[in-house]
């Protein structure tokens, strides 16, 4: 688990996602899991918990796409603490914080996204990446 902005947004894995007492500890209160090959987490009843199963690379709707990402942005905006989960935490959970903190901080999502990636280990997928550019420029 991995904090994007401080106490506020986080990335991480389906390993992550899976340690409810950790996410608990963090004062974490939603949950945002994209990872499509993973099971369902379960939470307590006060977790907002937020399943939108994508493929990590081509294939999801610019409609689901959009989604995901204004959750996340809504989620920040209101002064939620979340966390975005994906299968390694690498490559769809940081593509999605970098479009919605894009949209919170009116910023470039290329800016963001290198902000994200640079000190950590990284494995965007070039597809997605241009498919969430794409769901936000055909608005």
């Amino acid at each position: 688990m991995r904090q994007i902005v401080p106490d506020l947004l986080w990335i991480g894995n389906a390993i992550d996602a899976r340690d409810v007492a950790a996410v608990l500890q963090t004062g974490i209160e939603t949950v945002i899991d994209v990872a499509i090959e993973e099971k369902p987490v379960v939470f307590p009843r006060d977790i907002v918990y937020c399943r939108i199963p994508l493929n990590d690379g081509q294939g999801n709707s610019l409609g689901l796409l959009r989604t995901v990402v204004e959750l996340t942005t809504q989620m920040m905006l209101a002064k939620r603490r979340t966390i975005g989960c994906c299968g390694a935490g690498m490559s769809r959970s940081p593509a999605i914080a970098a479009m919605a903190i894009a949209r919170v901080r009116q910023e470039p999502p290329e800016k963001t996204l290198l902000e994200i990636v640079c000190h950590a280990p990284h494995d965007v997928s070039p597809l997605l990446w241009a498919d969430l550019c794409k769901a936000f420029t055909e608005e």
